[in-house]
């Protein structure tokens, strides 16, 4: 990785065997004031100036550097992307949510009449989960000493059954580290106390600083009450808790707001949220997907919005968009495993539905052909992870998916997400149907590095670079 002001000639590309023979191999990507060159195999990319002489640049800098290091990255990447790391479970004690969110990636179904676990049921998944984690060759407890994996509890809405999950929260403290998704309805003062003094991490879903926006996009089943309210409130009472966090799901109806939404949390002393484009994966969300050519420019405003308030003094990063970033500087240092092929379904982590049933993650959840074993049965958990379903989400490279096979940004976006590829193509080996908005702010990503902004994307600290990005 490097950065140097050069100029595209003609002779540029034909001393050094690029792009033919035993040379290298490097993409060109136009991006703005630079051009990004980049091997998608091994993740070796430099950015190059326009205003400079890039034949000069690849002779003295850029191909030395890649000899030096193509295949050993190449090795990494591939080990990377190729091995299991089970980290984590996404576990929904119940099938049950007091929303009615328009664009839920569960059946509404399930939803309304799914099952609460008991306190005994979820300590059974759990002791079997603990003894897979301890077992299996690819779990992080194998391999990483004195490491937890995390279980984040998850929707439908979890706080249903938050006196269970409190004592579960004490009772396997030892065991796992604990995480949970919520709307925010039942996140009680008392309750928020209760995570931040266990250390659980928080996760509150806020679509928009708008009331009137949040609360119709997100209605209470039953349709008293304000989720934005309470949401709101829980976010203030967190005040800069370190280890919460927002999601923002962009839709039509609220892909507009993102800057503003910027300023809403920096204000309430939120660091990290998440802004996930709408998945598809029921019929009904589909509808509410935002077009390209709004989603795009407002996701780059909020990006950019987000850069200025942390250059201000007040650190808030889009952490979606930071993990892009992160799959460029340090592939193999993403905290978020949606973004590369195979993705973190049934490798990373696996998600458990409220009636004990397994799938690769979350969003296949109520897709019957990708349920596998049940986490109540002895042994479940591992015949899962070698059952059809949760291998078939292991196999989806991108180099098998049309389109994606010759993409030099296939190991940067991952092309997510299967289940939402499967439920609207019937089958994983399609792109993603956000296609154009990845292509979009991965270039933008290039020229927010070019910048120097990358201190105000991502924590540089704790990152070995093998050759500096800024020479």
């Amino acid at each position: 990785m490097i950065s140097e002001k050069s100029q595209l000639s003609d002779s540029a590309i034909r001393p050094f065997g690029l792009n033919s023979g035993m040379g290298p191999h490097l993409q060109l990507l136009d991006v703005g004031q630079w051009y990004a060159l980049l091997d998608p195999d091994t993740m070796f990319w430099a950015l190059v100036s326009k205003e400079k002489d890039l034949s000069r640049s690849l002779r003295e800098n850029i191909v030395p550097l890649y000899e030096k290091h193509a295949e050993s990255m190449r090795e990494e990447l591939h080990e990377f992307r190729a091995s299991e790391r089970f980290s984590a479970v996404y576990f929904n004690p119940t099938g049950m949510c007091n929303a009615a969110c328009r664009y839920c990636y569960l059946p509404d179904d399930l939803r309304r009449t799914g099952k609460h676990m008991s306190y005994q049921e979820i300590s059974t998944a759990l002791d079997n989960l603990h003894e897979f984690f301890e077992n299996y060759p690819g779990s992080v407890m194998r391999n990483s000493e004195g490491k937890r994996p995390v279980i984040v509890f998850h929707g439908s809405e979890p706080l249903l059954v938050k006196d269970a999950l409190k004592k579960i929260v004490v009772d396997y403290s030892d065991q796992f580290v604990f995480g949970v998704q919520t709307n925010g309805w039942h996140l009680d003062d008392d309750t928020a106390d209760f995570f931040m003094d266990n250390n659980v991490s928080i996760g509150v879903s806020l679509d928009s600083p708008i009331k009137e926006v949040h609360d119709r996009i997100r209605p209470l089943r039953g349709g008293e009450g304000s989720l934005y309210d309470r949401a709101v409130h829980a976010i203030e009472h967190l005040d800069g808790y370190k280890a919460m966090s927002v999601i923002c799901t962009i839709s039509s109806m609220n892909v507009d707001t993102l800057p503003d939404m910027i300023d809403f949390l920096a204000d309430r002393k939120v660091s990290s949220l998440l802004m996930n484009p709408v998945r598809g994966t029921q019929e009904v969300a589909r509808a509410l997907r935002p077009a390209d050519d709004v989603l795009i420019p407002n996701f780059m405003a909020a990006v950019e919005r987000a850069v200025q308030r942390t250059k201000e003094g007040q650190r808030i990063v889009i952490a979606d968009f930071s993990n892009l970033v992160l799959g460029i500087v340090a592939p193999m240092g993403r905290r978020l495993m949606c973004d590369i092929t195979p993705c973190g379904g049934a490798r990373c982590f696996i998600a458990v539905a409220s009636d004990g049933s397994i799938y690769p993650c979350s969003e296949f959840i109520g897709l019957e052909d990708w349920k596998a074993e049940n986490v109540f049965s002895p042994g479940g958990v591992e015949r899962a992870v070698a059952s059809p379903p949760l291998a078939a989400v292991r196999a989806r490279w991108a180099e098998k998916i049309p389109v994606c096979s010759s993409c030099a940004l296939r190991n940067i976006c991952g092309a997510p997400c299967p289940g939402e590829v499967f439920a609207e193509k019937g089958s994983v080996m399609n792109k993603s149907p956000y296609c154009n908005f990845y292509e979009a702010i991965i270039r933008h990503a290039f020229q927010l590095i070019g910048r120097g902004e990358l201190p105000n994307l991502v924590r540089t600290d704790g990152y070995d670079f093998r050759y500096n990005i800024f020479e």
